[in-house]
């Protein structure tokens, strides 16, 4: 008998959780900040490394530019975006 209570007690533990984060909004929960907009200019900073985001509204599609200053939300179809991305491919594949 113990071990069904036991098991009971687990099911229900994580149907509360499950019910917490959906009634809350959370399982769907957007970033706290996102790209809304995008460049198609170059920058000077060094990249440090990138991420792909993917359009969310208000967020849109991007490619996340993080540099020591900070991010820059580009294009991902602007000329210079692939040559980046392939450029902080090769430095992290060095030794």
């Amino acid at each position: 008998m113990q071990l069904y209570q036991r098991a009971m007690l687990s099911v229900l533990a994580v149907f509360a959780i499950m019910l917490t984060f959906t009634s809350t909004g959370l399982a769907n929960a957007k970033p706290l900040s996102c790209c809304k907009s995008v460049s198609t200019m170059t920058f000077e900073e060094p990249i440090l490394r990138y991420t792909f985001q993917k359009a969310n509204p208000p967020c849109v599609n991007a490619i996340v530019f993080e540099t020591s200053k900070g991010v820059q939300c580009s294009a991902p179809n602007a000329p210079w975006v692939r040559k980046a991305i392939k450029k902080v491919r090769m430095a992290k594949q060095q030794p």
